[in-house]
């Protein structure tokens, strides 16, 4: 009997999206039952993986206001969601997922509330592929306070917030949080990473791993 299980992801896309995070969220798309399907003897009880583009950087209230969001490398994504609309709202998601913007942008109010209010659901999880992890240095003297380890994982767990640190690291991140077994069963999972050839490498660098700065010119 095929599985009647729904896992409703929501990506949420803003200013100059990097195209390769944003493409980590095929890795949930490769778990789907109607993907896995094409593989003859796997089993039918992969859940349905429904997955929606929601425009975080504009809401007029009207279609236009979805938009066909600009990624790096000139690509173009069509948003089919706002952040307004009722079915994405908190508690909607299973899991949200954000890829990393231009790290000039800023992010309206309206845009963080949204991400804070997915956070603040247990029962959502939040998966970040944003970097460059090279402008560690610059944001820990901004917040003093914080814990930065993006010198040492590819990607970390708190809570329901998952982080990666670096372009490609969110392949590492997404195969290790299917791994947990919460929505898809690990055996399956291991296929789908052996397909997509990820999801093989540690959560630490290696000690050969160079790290560098880098400083954004200021976006006009």
């Amino acid at each position: 009997m095929a599985s009647s299980k729904v896992i409703h992801v929501g990506v949420l896309l803003t200013a100059d999206t990097q195209f390769l995070d944003t493409a980590c969220v095929d890795i949930l798309g490769m778990l789907s039952r109607e993907y896995l399907e094409i593989a003859s003897g796997l089993p039918s009880t992969c859940p349905t993986v429904q997955i929606v583009y929601i425009n975080g950087t504009a809401d007029d209230g009207s279609d236009a206001g979805k938009g066909v969001m600009a990624l790096t490398s000139g690509a173009k994504l069509l948003a089919t969601h706002r952040i307004s609309d009722p079915e994405v709202q908190a508690g909607k998601l299973d899991i949200l997922f954000i890829p990393g913007p231009d790290p000039r942008s800023g992010f309206a109010e309206a845009t963080l509330q949204f991400v804070r209010d997915h956070h603040a659901n247990a029962n959502t999880d939040v998966l970040s592929a944003c970097g460059p992890r090279e402008l560690q240095p610059a944001l820990q003297a901004k917040y003093p306070k914080a814990k930065l380890v993006g010198d040492k994982y590819r990607w970390i767990q708190d809570g329901n917030l998952w982080s990666s640190g670096a372009i490609t690291n969110g392949n590492d991140l997404m195969a290790a949080y299917c791994r947990t077994g919460k929505h898809f069963a690990v055996p399956l999972v291991d296929i789908a990473c052996k397909m997509a050839d990820v999801g093989d490498r540690p959560q630490e660098y290696g000690q050969d791993r160079e790290v560098y700065n880098i400083e954004f010119a200021e976006k006009k």
